[in-house]
């Protein structure tokens, strides 16, 4: 939260597995702290995918959206942030939750990296409290 990045001084293990730098922090803070997001996802970008795409603002499910979804056959709703560049490209993050209709949540924020053409999962960090 914010354009700080608090490190507990008592605690020298670096839970962030050096991706925490923080000259690109605050200049990824900057770019999307303002909801400046201009790449959205595409169903072209999960091309062996079968799925009903959905844009929407926030991170739960709207009333619209439940009324719509709450009798048909799907169970599974995933929900994802417009993606987030990091440390000048190299990495991209973005918030990644599969909710049910029936409840129940396990957000977390997913970092990947590209490798040979691929983009490859980096680490998921779940451990935040989302309400």
């Amino acid at each position: 939260e914010g354009p700080e990045h608090i490190v507990d001084p008592r605690n020298p293990i670096d839970y962030t597995d050096g991706l925490f730098v923080e000259k690109y922090w605050k200049e990824m803070y900057q770019e999307y702290a303002h909801d400046t997001v201009k790449r959205y996802w595409k169903k072209e970008d999960f091309p062996k995918y079968k799925f009903i795409l959905e844009k929407g603002t926030g991170l739960t499910l709207k009333e619209s959206f439940l009324r719509k979804y709450m009798n048909s056959r799907i169970d599974d709703v995933i929900i994802m942030s417009e993606p987030m560049y990091y440390m000048d490209k190299k990495y991209i993050m973005f918030y990644f939750n599969i909710s049910y209709f029936s409840g129940g949540l396990n957000p977390e924020v997913v970092i990947m990296k590209k490798e040979n053409g691929k983009w490859v999962v980096v680490r998921e960090i779940g451990d935040y409290i989302y309400y």
